[in-house]
């Protein structure tokens, strides 16, 4: 029964989460997403108390799927451009395929209910890392909001069309970056 219960959970995240890539959480029905699960209200509302409840579990999904991405490039004591690159690479090619991706960022873009559970929005996050790793004394905030930029950009504009996400897009912008930003600087070299 727990098997089947699992699954039937996971079919409702998967609905939920292709509704919300096409149509936002605003005008994605809980009824519309039972029907897409195949499963009854009463099996959504079983795993589920609210709209809001699926809509935390699809965030999860989300930021577990972007964390297996970044601990395969990011998890080094000090990234470079290439690593951030690779990683972004690999991300962007994750949300042409992947729904539940999608949809997690796109709630993400979407206004969040000030009394949302769930983990902080990947944005925050994201941010935070670029100007952890890639602001350097002297230098300001300009590449990390470069960096941010580029990034979110590419995520908005992927959205209408997916030629953004394609790997020959996400590598030539990054190729160009490469060659247009500097050498980061060692770990212990910004007093040279």
């Amino acid at each position: 029964m727990q098997l089947r219960a699992e699954q039937t959970r996971k079919a409702i995240i998967a609905a939920a989460a292709g509704m919300i890539d096409i149509k936002g959480l605003k005008d994605s029905g809980l009824v519309e997403i039972s029907n897409a699960a195949g499963v009854s209200k009463g099996a959504l509302y079983f795993h589920f108390s609210c709209k809001e409840a699926l809509a935390s579990a699809v965030r999860v999904e989300t930021h577990k799927q972007v964390r297996r991405v970044a601990e395969r490039h990011l998890c080094g004591p000090d990234p470079d451009l290439a690593t951030l690159a690779r990683f972004l690479t690999e991300l962007f090619a994750a949300l042409r395929e992947d729904t539940a991706l999608r949809a997690g960022l796109r709630m993400e873009s979407e206004e969040r209910p000030a009394n949302c559970d769930g983990p902080l929005p990947l944005r925050q996050e994201w941010l935070h890392y670029l100007h952890r790793h890639f602001a350097f004394p002297g230098d300001g905030v300009a590449l990390p909001n470069l960096l941010a930029t580029v990034t979110v950009g590419l995520e908005a504009l992927g959205r209408e069309n997916h030629y953004w996400w394609t790997e020959e897009t996400v590598n030539g912008i990054w190729e160009l970056l490469l060659r247009l930003v500097p050498e980061t600087p060692e770990a212990g070299s910004a007093d040279s």
